[in-house]
């Protein structure tokens, strides 16, 4: 076993009573030098303190730089997942230097401790230099055990080459340390790191790619390139999430890439497979969603038909017409009539019954397609009635009268047409439509039999029911003063210059209401100059019970009976000259040009 000199360090034969270099005593402690033990502490306590303090040094750096290779797969602190996605990057850089300093602790030969601890030192300057750019490994306690592990094992190697007085050793780490500065200086150059940038890019490091061309800042095309690289580095991490089947986290990847390489179709294949799963589960609401954002990718139009079909069975009328909307130029014909009958469907939710019965007439036999035509146009015609339109509901009953009661419908429009027309007042056209219906037909509560009888009992107000004209009159305004003055402008009406309409509403009980509904003119001033007369249109719409005179204010009065309609106006004003001014309008109605 060697041994070392306490005074100049120098290496010993065993056995040895002086230092073959300057003569000291050999120190005798009396190891057993069969006790393994009692050899290393000998050796330890023999050893020179600058030595031990560099083999103390090698040995701590080689602790950190196992931590530094361990520390990632630990996941202790903040590691940068870039970094881990190496596939063995620290395995791979760190093993050789791991490799050299065992080999330079427990060999003899110091040249090759020397040369392996020179490789570290070259490793951990270019690690240094390519995670300290900007933004590109932040607080990784791996990279900082590297710089660690650097320091502290070319410290002991340099000390104990020093003390071994082997200068080509100090040599070589003086020009490693050299080159180290040399390759700090020249990997800052901005061309050189530009260089790094694209090599970064080209092999998929995206993320270091984008850190090093921002921190060249405003250097040639240097900031559209780091926006490319942060486009590129998140359409990975959309491709990866993809392969992962994260297809909703790989969309949120995949927009923020903004179309970057084919971001937009994978994008769309996102959704296809999004939907395709949403339709496997059962999920048709999630499966229109995703599938109509996947638009023109491959495969989607055949599954939004299906997905349309599925919806329709299923009664999802609303969501299946907006799956058929996306393919609606690539349905055969049989997709075509589901698509109607889901129209259909959706138009009868709104009670557009015409709408309805269209559709579902091109739907031909899908589903219950012909007997909801006949579903619809009962419909239609019972809410054709409930308008009173009674003539348009005939119309349609026409076609489904063994559908359900249609026909019942059928005979109680004309009974309700004859009821509609009596509540109006159109006795005249009552009479016409009901002489030919039987007297034992009846309908909601109204009887033929019943209603002829009304008609019958109240025949003087068929002779005033319909539109008058007028036949004679005149429009008055006159002044009256003291001492016999009086002074006048009249007009005089023309034949068939004003008309009225007169309508006689009939109750069940027998009571009678006419509406009377016309217009006439009056004065509003005199004047003895007849361009300063004034007069305007004044509108009379009154009921009133049975024939006679009615007063129906604003100083006018109507007159009815079986021969007419009279309508008089007449109002009396005092003016500032004590003169009484009368206006006054009469107009007799007396020829009917239409019976209502």
């Amino acid at each position: 076993m060697s041994v070392f000199c306490s005074k100049c360090g120098r290496e010993m034969e065993d056995g040895s009573a002086f230092c073959p270099a300057c003569g000291t005593p050999v120190l005798n402690m009396g190891q057993n030098n069969s006790d393994p033990v009692n050899n290393v502490l000998s050796r330890a306590l023999t050893m020179p303190r600058r030595l031990l303090a560099a083999y103390f040094l090698s040995i701590t750096g080689m602790l950190y730089l196992l931590l530094a290779l361990f520390l990632p797969f630990l996941r202790i602190g903040y590691i940068s997942a870039s970094l881990i996605e190496q596939k063995g990057y620290y395995g791979y850089l760190f093993l050789p230097i791991a490799i050299g300093i065992l080999l330079g602790l427990f060999l003899k030969k110091n040249l090759v401790y020397s040369v392996f601890s020179f490789v570290l030192l070259l490793y951990g300057g270019f690690i240094v230099i390519l995670f300290s750019s900007q933004n590109a490994i932040k607080t990784v306690a791996g990279f900082y055990f590297l710089i660690a592990a650097m320091i502290l094992n070319t410290a002991g190697v340099v000390i104990k080459a020093i003390y071994e007085k082997r200068k080509g050793a100090v040599i070589l780490f003086g020009i490693g340390t050299g080159l180290f500065l040399i390759a700090v200086i020249v990997l800052n150059n901005p061309d050189v790191k530009y260089s790094m940038a694209g090599w970064c890019f080209d092999n998929g490091m995206y993320d270091r790619s984008a850190s090093l061309y921002s921190s060249l800042g405003s250097y040639e095309d240097a900031a559209d390139k780091a926006a490319e690289a942060s486009l590129a580095k998140e359409w990975k991490a959309g491709m990866e999430q993809m392969d992962k089947g994260n297809y909703g986290e790989a969309i949120a990847h995949f927009v923020e890439a903004d179309e970057y390489r084919d971001s937009a179709d994978m994008i769309k294949k996102c959704h296809f497979e999004e939907g395709v799963k949403a339709l496997d589960s059962g999920d048709l609401t999630g499966a229109l969603e995703q599938l109509k954002n996947a638009e023109d990718y491959e495969g989607t139009r055949e599954k939004l038909i299906s997905l349309g079909i599925a919806m329709a069975e299923s009664g999802d009328y609303k969501n299946a017409l907006e799956a058929f909307s996306n393919v609606k130029n690539d349905m055969d014909e049989d997709t075509k009539r589901i698509a109607h009958y889901c129209s259909a469907k959706e138009f009868d939710a709104r009670k557009n019954y015409i709408k309805a019965i269209e559709y579902f007439e091109k739907a031909g036999d899908v589903y219950d397609a012909k007997d909801m035509v006949k579903e619809e146009k009962y419909l239609y015609a019972a809410d054709l009635m409930d308008d009173y339109k009674y003539g348009d509901a005939k119309k349609v009953l026409e076609d489904i009268k063994d559908y359900k009661d249609s026909e019942n419908l059928y005979a109680g429009c004309d009974v309700m047409k004859v009821s509609d027309l009596i509540s109006k007042g159109e006795l005249n056209t009552a009479k016409k439509e009901i002489e030919s219906l039987p007297d034992s037909m009846s309908y909601g509560g109204k009887s033929v039999a019943a209603m002829k009888k009304l008609l019958s009992d109240n025949e003087q107000y068929l002779k005033l029911c319909g539109k008058w004209v007028s036949t004679g009159g005149e429009i008055k305004t006159e002044r009256k003063g003291s001492y016999g003055y009086h002074d006048s402008w009249g007009i005089n009406i023309k034949d068939e210059s004003y008309d009225v309409t007169v309508l006689c509403i009939l109750s069940d009980d027998g009571k009678v209401s006419i509406e009377c509904n016309g217009y006439i003119d009056v004065f509003n001033n005199f004047s003895s100059i007849k361009a300063y007369l004034d007069y305007q249109e004044k509108h009379v719409v009154k009921y009133v019970d049975g024939f006679g005179t009615y007063d129906v204010g604003d100083n006018t009065s109507i007159t009815l009976d079986e021969h007419g309609v009279r309508i008089k106006y007449e109002k009396t004003e005092m003016n500032y000259s004590s003169f009484k001014d009368v206006y006054t309008t009469d107009i007799t109605y007396s020829k009917r040009t239409e019976a209502l």
